[in-house]
C-alpha cells in the first residue's frame, strides 16, 4: 500500500511550464526562486524552458507544452509587435490551460499578468530629476516589448507634468537584440550622447542598458554624476545599495511569490476564466548618489 501512494503521488504532480526570456540573469534567478518558495515541489514539477527573447524559439517551448500540462507561466517575446504563435495561445485557451504572463503579456490574449506600474515609475524618476534641477533628459528605451512602451508613455508624460524639455531627437530607441549584440550599439549610443551638449541626465530602460551606458561613458571620459546624471527602471541586481544608482528595483523574488500563488489557484479554480488573478506591483524608488542637484550651480 505504502508503495502505491508514492506512485499516486508522483502520478498526481501538477506539471508547470515556465518560459523566460533569459537575457537579465539576475532577476530571472531571483524570480525562479520565488516561484519555487511559493510551489510545493513535493506535489509540483516546475520545468523551466528558455526563449532568450526570439519568437521561433518561444514557438518550440510553446508547442513541447502537451496536454499533461497543468498550468504555464511565460515572459511574452518582443511583446508590442505582432507575435506569430498567437494560435499556440488560443489552443491553450480553448483547452483550459492555466497560463499567466509576467512583465510582458499579448493584449490579443485573454490571460492574466503580472507587472510592474512602469507609468507611475517613470513618474518618480522624473520627478526625482526635475526637483534636481534637470530639465534636457535623455531616455533609452525598447520598443520590442510592452514595458518599453509602458515606461516611454510614463516618460512624455512626467516630462510635461514637471515641465521639463521634451523632444523627439532626446529619445533613442533600440530592440533587446541590441543589448546582447554590443559593438555596433555601443558606437550608436556614443553618437546619441554626444549629439546633445545640453542633455544631464540619461533615463535607462534596465539594467542591461544601465550596464552599458556606464560602461560607455567611462570610454569616452564622463562620470556620473559629474557630468551626467544616470538613473534607472528595473534594477535587478543585489547590489543595488552599494552601487547607488537611483533606480526603481525590480521585485524579481516578490514577484515569482506573487506568481506562484496565484497560478496555483488558478488550477484549483474550476471556473478560473471568470475571475481576475492579474496583479500589479507598485514601484520601490531607491534614492542613491547618481542625480546631481543642479539647483545649486
Amino acid at each position: 500500500m505504502a508503495l502505491l501512494s508514492v506512485e499516486q503521488k508522483i502520478t498526481n504532480r501538477k506539471k508547470i511550464g515556465l518560459i523566460i526570456q533569459g537575457q537579465d540573469v539576475n532577476a530571472n534567478q531571483k524570480l525562479i526562486e520565488g516561484i519555487k518558495q511559493s510551489l510545493d515541489l513535493e506535489t509540483v514539477e516546475l520545468k523551466i524552458l528558455l526563449t532568450d527573447n526570439k519568437f521561433a524559439y518561444e514557438r518550440k517551448c510553446l508547442l513541447s507544452i502537451t496536454e499533461n500540462f497543468d498550468a504555464l507561466i511565460i515572459d511574452g517575446v518582443k511583446a508590442s509587435i505582432m507575435n506569430p504563435n498567437l494560435d499556440c495561445y488560443l489552443r491553450f485557451y480553448q483547452q483550459g490551460m492555466r497560463v499567466i504572463f509576467y512583465n510582458n503579456y499579448y493584449r490579443d490574449i485573454p490571460f492574466p499578468k503580472i507587472i510592474n506600474n512602469d507609468h507611475l515609475c517613470a513618474d518618480k524618476l522624473i520627478e526625482i530629476l526635475t526637483k534636481n534641477g534637470h530639465s534636457h533628459i535623455a531616455d533609452i528605451f525598447l520598443f520590442d516589448n510592452y514595458q518599453g512602451i509602458e515606461k516611454y508613455k510614463g516618460y512624455v508624460s512626467s516630462l510635461l507634468k514637471y515641465r521639463a524639455h521634451f523632444e523627439d531627437k532626446y529619445v533613442k530607441w533600440c530592440i533587446s537584440d541590441d543589448t546582447t549584440d554590443k559593438n555596433p550599439f555601443s558606437r550608436t549610443l556614443i553618437k546619441f550622447l554626444k549629439s546633445f551638449p545640453h542633455c544631464t541626465a540619461i533615463v535607462c530602460c534596465n539594467y542591461m542598458l544601465l550596464q552599458l551606458v556606464y560602461e560607455l561613458l567611462t570610454q569616452i571620459g564622463k562620470k556620473v554624476p559629474d557630468d551626467y546624471s544616470v538613473v534607472c527602471f528595473d534594477y535587478s541586481n543585489s547590489d543595488w545599495r552599494e552601487r547607488s544608482v537611483t533606480s526603481s528595483i525590480h521585485p524579481g523574488f516578490e514577484m515569482g511569490l506573487e506568481i506562484g500563488k496565484r497560478i496555483i489557484r488558478m488550477i484549483e479554480d474550476k471556473d478560473y476564466k471568470k475571475h481576475d488573478y492579474s496583479y500589479t506591483f507598485q514601484p520601490f524608488i531607491f534614492e542613491g548618489s547618481s542625480v546631481k542637484n543642479m539647483n545649486s550651480k
